[in-house]
């Protein structure tokens, strides 16, 4: 038990982004898109890092580090929030206000719910401008030696960018990258 608590504590202490960063990198590289890391915290999806290729001032993201992202409508944040309790998804869907921000933001908590349910069976999320017109974004969960999502991380750009072809492809190389940062922090899928 003492080797257990202490493994826990080895690998807690890691700080994420440091383990995370080589393979957002890599991501960004790969695809020339933007990737985000974002985390949990006291019941708030909160962006804690990003790595682009250039800056272009023509496509600002809502999506910044230290923000904190809506629950409702932005991949990155239903990724975990949908691997917290029921009755914690349940409250947090009927007592937050769903904005919506396009026509494509789901503001219905039912509707909300059946979505939620579908990430979940297939272990990650497509954002199709659901935050901002012309944004897309996939987004696979990153888990700990727990077996807890922690944190997700995404792929995102231009809707143009995201063709049918292009989310296949970017879909498989996000999930094997949330695999890579999971079993860094000692995640193993079959224990």
């Amino acid at each position: 038990m003492r080797i257990l608590k202490y493994s826990n504590s080895f690998y807690n202490s890691f700080d994420l982004r440091q383990i995370a960063k080589p393979i957002l990198k890599k991501i960004c590289k790969e695809t020339e898109l933007t990737t985000f890391l974002t985390v949990w915290h006291n019941g708030r999806s909160v962006c804690i890092d990003s790595m682009t290729l250039s800056r272009n001032v023509n496509t600002h993201l809502f999506v910044e580090i230290g923000k904190e992202i809506p629950l409702h409508c932005a991949a990155l944040a239903k990724v975990l929030l949908v691997y917290q309790s029921t009755e914690d998804i349940k409250r947090i869907i009927n007592e937050e206000p769903l904005l919506r921000y396009t026509s494509n933001t789901i503001i219905e908590p039912e509707k909300l719910m059946i979505h939620l349910l579908a990430i979940k069976n297939k272990g990650y999320a497509i954002c199709n401008e659901e935050l901002e017109e012309v944004i897309k974004a996939i987004v696979a969960p990153v888990k700990n030696i727990n077996r807890e999502t922690i944190a997700s991380i995404s792929i995102t750009g231009l809707s143009k960018r995201m063709s049918l072809n292009n989310i296949n492809k970017f879909t498989d190389i996000l999930i094997n990258s949330a695999g890579e940062i999971s079993k860094k922090i000692g995640y193993e899928k079959f224990i």
